[in-house]
C-alpha cells in the first residue's frame, strides 16, 4: 500500500513539473518585402529568475530560422532584465517563441522586423 502511495505521488510530481513550463508566442509578422532581420525580445518583469528555453524565430511552415544573436542567459533571465534573440529574415511572415519556466506569469515579450538599415518595421507582442 505505501509502494503504492509513494508510486503515485512520484508520478503526479513528475506531471506537475512537467506543466511549470508555459509557451510564450507571437503570431506572424510582416513589415514589408525589405524586411531583412526579426529581433524577439524576453523580458522579465518579477524578482524570480525565469529560464527563456526552445527560443526560435520561424517562417511560414514553422521553418525554424537560424539565429544570428542571443543574448539570452543560459543560467536564467533574472529579474527586470530583457534579452533577444535576432535572425536574417528573407521578407517573409516570421513568429517567434520560447518556453518560460517556471511560470510566464512574469513574462514579456515583443517581436520587431527591421529593414536593411534598422528601421522597425512592425512589432508585435508575444502571448
Amino acid at each position: 500500500m505505501r509502494l503504492g502511495i509513494f508510486s503515485a505521488a512520484i508520478v503526479l510530481g513528475c506531471v506537475t513539473a512537467a506543466q511549470s513550463a508555459d509557451l510564450l508566442a507571437s503570431g506572424p509578422l510582416f513589415g514589408s518585402a525589405d524586411q531583412t532581420t526579426a529581433v524577439c525580445y524576453f523580458y522579465n518583469t518579477g524578482d524570480t529568475t525565469l529560464q527563456f528555453t526552445n527560443k526560435r524565430i520561424l517562417e511560414p511552415n514553422s521553418f525554424v530560422v537560424p539565429l544570428t544573436g542571443n543574448t539570452c542567459p543560459s543560467t536564467g533571465l533574472i529579474g527586470r532584465h530583457v534579452c533577444s534573440i535576432t535572425a536574417t529574415n528573407h521578407g517573409l511572415p516570421i513568429s517567434c517563441k520560447a518556453t518560460v519556466s517556471p511560470s510566464k506569469a512574469d513574462a514579456r515579450g515583443i517581436l520587431e522586423v527591421l529593414d536593411g538599415m534598422g528601421a522597425v518595421l512592425q512589432t508585435t507582442g508575444l502571448r
